[in-house]
């Protein structure tokens, strides 16, 4: 059902509905973007510190979106440079490639401690709330 279509559905008085109909359209001229469950969660967690009223704003849930989408490429790259020995339970991939595909073998298996360690500990703290 679309936004207009629960406007029309709703409990509305009829002269409210047009006021409601150019409010969407003016705030969402494009439709109101798809932000995933996570963000939605991520997002209404932080809102809890304003108090009971909130004034939710979808930029603003958007924006955990692509923190959310951030975080899963990070683990993808992580989970490849571990290699198959590690099993999983925010990092810079720009300072881990270099180490991870150097020479130095002690390094990069300090790096992959130290990856392994972060990754597991972040995912563990984010878990309640995505």
């Amino acid at each position: 059902m679309g936004l207009y279509d629960q406007l029309l559905n709703s409990n509305l008085d009829p002269s409210e509905v047009e006021k409601a109909k150019e409010g969407q359209k003016a705030d969402f001229p494009a439709g109101i973007p798809e932000c995933g469950t996570d963000a939605l969660r991520f997002g209404l967690c932080a809102y809890t510190s304003q108090g009971r009223d909130i004034n939710l704003d979808v930029n603003r849930i958007l924006g955990y979106r692509h923190f959310c989408n951030k975080l899963w490429n990070a683990t993808k790259f992580a989970l490849r440079g571990l290699g198959k020995g590690f099993v999983p339970s925010a990092t810079s991939k720009e300072c881990l490639k270099p180490v991870l595909n150097g020479v130095d073998q002690v390094a990069a298996e300090c790096a992959r401690q130290t990856l392994y360690t972060c990754l597991d500990v972040g995912l563990r703290l984010l878990s309640p709330f995505m």
